[in-house]
């Protein structure tokens, strides 16, 4: 699995959080703390990227056969609009 380098803004506090840990010795380095903290919410988001990823084949279905048996337009708009929640 390879790696890439991705810029990233962090606000004062944040970036305190972050240094703190490395201090304590819980990471060597901003980039391990940031990496694992990134894997730890990506696993903890895993399930509803998988319900997303799912309305938004469900809403593709609905698009190319018609109607099926659940509308999703209501839903799908709701779950991309509640991401927002979590930056």
């Amino acid at each position: 699995m390879g790696s890439r380098i991705v810029p990233v803004r962090l606000d004062d506090g944040d970036l305190r959080q972050v240094d703190l840990l490395v201090r304590l010795g819980l990471f060597s380095s901003r980039s391990e703390a940031l990496r694992a903290l990134i894997r730890l919410g990506v696993r903890s988001l895993k399930d509803v990227a998988e319900v997303a990823e799912g309305l938004e084949k469900l809403s593709r279905l609905e698009a190319e056969e018609g109607d099926i048996p659940i509308r999703l337009d209501g839903a799908l708009r709701e779950l991309l609009a509640s991401r927002d929640r979590f930056t």
